[in-house]
């Protein structure tokens, strides 16, 4: 974003949104936490070991079947499940 969502509302006398912040890419994901690259690397590693990056095609040896489709992205539609595609926030007055 290039705004923050508070600037948007602000200019215009808004006292009271709700904010509907939507990743537009299927292997996207939004989340609100604290920018830390600490915590950020804790997030890569964390997810990394939960479904990890494997290019491989072979189902038989453990590996992504939707990597037979040509793709080798079946990791990050797994990730994004768990990341979720969305936040929806409310700000009061």
């Amino acid at each position: 974003m290039t705004t923050p969502p508070s600037h948007r509302t602000r200019r215009r006398a808004v006292c009271n949104a709700i904010y509907f912040v939507n990743a537009m890419h299927i292997t996207a994901s939004v989340f609100i936490n604290d920018n830390e690259s600490e915590l950020h690397a804790d997030y890569d590693r964390w997810l990394e070991e939960l479904v990890p990056f494997d290019s491989r095609t072979d189902p038989t040896s453990g590996d992504y079947l939707h990597n037979r489709t040509g793709e080798d992205n079946a990791d990050a539609h797994h990730k994004r499940q768990i990341m979720g595609p969305t936040i929806d926030s409310w700000r009061g007055a």
